[in-house]
């Protein structure tokens, strides 16, 4: 994660959510701003996912695939961008 730009965005599609609860903790102690989504925990930060904000989001399957709200974010322009 230390070679990550400013400008990039990883998505990580993760299938525990206690993985990514920990992933996020140990990428943020490199200074690198990321969040994570799972069907269970509904985010505060999906507006900040939206514009962009994080270099790294880890998702669950069921977040992306379920219902349209993820699929429309991670089908924006920012996201095609980066």
């Amino acid at each position: 994660m230390c070679g990550v730009k400013k400008k990039s965005m990883i998505q990580v599609i993760s299938l525990l959510i206690v993985l990514m609860e920990d992933q996020v903790t140990a990428i943020h102690s490199f200074g690198t701003s990321a969040v994570y989504v799972s069907d269970v925990k509904m985010t505060k930060d999906k507006q900040r996912i939206r514009e962009g904000k994080f270099q790294v989001i880890l998702m669950s399957p069921e977040a992306l695939f379920s219902g349209t709200t993820w699929k429309r974010i991670v089908s924006t322009n920012i996201f095609k961008k980066n």
